[in-house]
């Protein structure tokens, strides 16, 4: 969560133990776009990261101080919405995933 706070994508609430975090102003738009329905707590967070290009489980899980189970979660919702594209296959080697408006 530092890593998106210092690229000003998200702002940091209160300090210590406590401190949560919430979409900066100045994050991509497009971010907002997807259907409620199917947002978890941490969509926002992978589009985020899928912002740079694409990334894997592990690595979407590292950068955004999440369990490789959250961010499962949340690709599995936002593939659902078509926000997200997996290229590769579920399981193997060096699959990743991008945002869907990434293409070229």
């Amino acid at each position: 969560m530092t890593d998106l706070a210092e690229r000003q994508l998200a702002e940091p609430l209160g300090d210590g133990r406590g401190r949560t975090y919430e979409l900066a102003p100045s994050a991509d738009q497009n971010l907002r776009s997807v259907m409620p329905a199917t947002r978890t707590k941490n969509s926002e967070v992978v589009l985020s990261l899928l912002a740079d290009g694409p990334l894997g489980i592990k690595a979407l899980a590292d950068i955004g101080g999440l369990s490789e189970r959250q961010v499962r979660y949340a690709v599995a919702r936002l593939r659902d919405a078509g926000a997200v594209e997996l290229l590769g296959g579920i399981g193997r080697s060096g699959t990743v995933y991008r945002r869907t408006d990434q293409h070229g």
